[in-house]
């Protein structure tokens, strides 16, 4: 058996997520667009605020340290509130489940 793990970009299964599995654990359009707002808004700090292109990004590369300086990075210099910063994880958590 390959002991290999097979390298699996974070944002390639988004938009299933997004489509497919929000809509059937919460039917609440409300959900989708709170999640797609916060997937969208990470997607622009790994790129923009990391350099870090979306064909390089990988689950792996979504360790404790990374998602602590996106939390700060919200909450200093975006000026988020708690609550708003709860969302943005919580949409990031949710992809990485699904997957």
């Amino acid at each position: 058996m390959n002991n290999t793990v097979k390298k699996k970009l974070f944002f390639s299964m988004t938009l299933d997520f997004l489509e497919t599995y929000i809509p059937q654990d919460s039917p609440s359009l409300k959900t989708v667009k709170t999640y797609r707002d916060g997937l969208s808004i990470f997607r622009r700090y790994v790129s923009d605020e990391k350099g870090i292109s979306m064909k390089r990004f990988l689950f792996e590369d979504c360790t404790f340290d990374f998602l602590l300086d996106y939390r700060n990075w919200l909450l200093d210099y975006k000026k988020h509130t708690r609550s708003t910063v709860n969302n943005r994880l919580a949409a990031i958590h949710g992809n990485s489940i699904y997957y």
